[in-house]
C-alpha cells in the first residue's frame, strides 16, 4: 500500500479460521505496526480506491461476519484505522477498544442460503463506473446449488441495487426437488435483500 507519505507501507491481511477473527495490519516501510483492525469473521477480498473522491483513497474489505452470518462490507481510513468490529457482548473480542471504521454493513441473504449454508461471504469486490460492486456467494458448500447475488452502492456507500444470479431459479428448483427446500425462487424475495444493515456509518458523505 503506497498512499501519501504519511501512510506508506505495506498492508496485510492475516486470516485465522473461518469461525475466528481475521486482522489488518498496517505496517511501515521499517516493519512496525502502524495501526490494526480487527474482524470478527474472515475477510476474503480487500479494495484501495478513492470511490468517494475527497482526494484520499480508502481502504474496503469484504467476507464474512462471524454473529451475523452473513457476508460484510467494512470501509477504513488508513490514516486512522483501529480497534475491533463491534459484535454483541458475548461475542466481542476485547482489549482492543472500540472499532475505528468509516463504515461497516451486512448483505441480507437469500431464503435458500438461510436455510442451506451457514455463511453467505463474499465473492467478489470491484469499483465499475464510479460504484462499488459487491458479488456475494450465498451457498459457498452447496455446489450445484450454489447462488450469487450482486449490490451496487454509489460512491458514498449509499445502496442502489441488488440482483440474483442467473442460475438462482434453478438452484431453487433443484433444492425443491431433492427436499432440500420447501418453496421456489420469488423475485419479490428481492425486497427484503434491499434492507442493508448498515452497523456504522451512515454512509459516506459526499465530498464537498
Amino acid at each position: 500500500l503506497l498512499v501519501t507519505p504519511e501512510t506508506r507501507g505495506l498492508l496485510v491481511n492475516f486470516l485465522n479460521g473461518p469461525d475466528e477473527a481475521a486482522n489488518i495490519t498496517l505496517f511501515s516501510p521499517q516493519g512496525k505496526i502502524v495501526r490494526r483492525y480487527w474482524h470478527s469473521g474472515h475477510i476474503h477480498h480487500m479494495l484501495i480506491d478513492d470511490l468517494n473522491r475527497d482526494r484520499f483513497p480508502e481502504i474496503y474489505l469484504g467476507g464474512m461476519a462471524n454473529f451475523y452470518h452473513a457476508a460484510d462490507v467494512v470501509v477504513l481510513d488508513p490514516r486512522n484505522f483501529g480497534g475491533a468490529s463491534l459484535e454483541v457482548p458475548e461475542r466481542q473480542i476485547l482489549g482492543f477498544g472500540p472499532p475505528v471504521e468509516l463504515a461497516r454493513l451486512i448483505l441480507p441473504r437469500t431464503l435458500l442460503s438461510q436455510h442451506l449454508a451457514k455463511y453467505s461471504t463474499i465473492s467478489a469486490l470491484r469499483t465499475v463506473g464510479g460504484e462499488l460492486a459487491v458479488d456475494v456467494d450465498e451457498c459457498p458448500p452447496c455446489g450445484k446449488m450454489g447462488t450469487s447475488s450482486y449490490f451496487r452502492f454509489d460512491r458514498n456507500l449509499r445502496f442502489l441495487d441488488v440482483k440474483p444470479g442467473d442460475i438462482t431459479a434453478a438452484a431453487y428448483q433443484h433444492a425443491y426437488q431433492t427436499g432440500l427446500l420447501k418453496i421456489l425462487w420469488d423475485p419479490r424475495e428481492l425486497d427484503e435483500m434491499r434492507k442493508v444493515q448498515y452497523l456504522s456509518g451512515p454512509p459516506l458523505k459526499a465530498s464537498q
